[in-house]
């Protein structure tokens, strides 16, 4: 959140300014979470848990995947309350009703003014509500949330396990695979991973790497996960830019 204070506070321009989850990835135009904002001053998304996950409520009601703060008393206001919080604590396990910068976002509905919390389905969503929903696509390839488009998915958990080989941990939270999930939004993610990776290998030193780091490379937990992928059937194989 320091990024957003100093965002706010540096530049005056600045109306409005939202924070993104680096595991976010853009399907359609955010335009329809905007509208869906309109004048309000905070807008943060729920996980959205489907019933059998609602124990994992522990770990915060919200998402702090997609926070959105207007230059206003009510959002400043918000932003300072919740830096001094995580100044106190912040750390990755529960404690005493907290749970790293998340937890906190427990009671802003109450606790600020002029909070709205994005409602539309094809925000955030993610691994651990797609039980939700039904997912299809359209033609021209638009993945579908129920009746609404996807604008963007949480790829929370993704674990790279080969080069051809991904890990998505659905069975984590008892989400079922699905064409369209493989192909319409796994799919077009890996290809864009794989071309930014592809573009950065030449201006990476690899000789700097440390022996551990290309340990963990070579290792023989590799060959581990790829085989605990395979048989759990929630691996996910991509070839030449294709998911199968």
């Amino acid at each position: 959140m320091e990024s957003l204070n100093l965002g706010l506070n540096n530049w005056p321009e600045v109306d409005l300014i939202t924070y993104l989850d680096a595991d976010l990835f853009f399907f359609a135009s955010p335009t329809p979470l905007f509208e869906e904002l309109r004048d309000s001053s905070i807008a943060i998304t729920g996980h959205r848990f489907p019933p059998h996950l609602r124990d994992r409520e522990r770990y915060g009601i919200y998402n702090v995947g997609w926070l959105s703060f207007r230059r206003d008393e009510n959002a400043l206001a918000c932003l300072h309350w919740w830096r001094e919080r995580c100044i106190e604590w912040c750390y990755d396990r529960e404690e005493d009703g907290r749970f790293a910068d998340q937890k906190y976002l427990d009671d802003w509905p109450s606790r600020f003014q002029n909070l709205v919390v994005l409602e539309h389905k094809g925000a955030n969503l993610a691994p651990w509500n797609l039980a939700n929903y039904q997912l299809h696509s359209l033609k021209g390839n638009a993945a579908m949330v129920d009746e609404q488009p996807l604008i963007f998915f949480h790829f929370h958990g993704l674990k790279k396990i080969a080069w051809w080989l991904y890990n998505p941990h659905w069975s984590d939270y008892g989400a079922n695979s699905s064409m369209v999930l493989r192909r319409r939004i796994y799919a077009p993610y890996l290809r864009t991973l794989f071309d930014v990776n592809r573009q950065l290998l030449g201006t990476i030193d690899t000789d700097s790497l440390s022996d551990d780091a290309r340990g963990r490379m070579q290792g023989s937990s590799q060959a581990i996960g790829v085989l605990r992928a395979i048989l759990t059937s929630q691996c996910i194989f991509f070839v030449n830019g294709y998911v199968i």
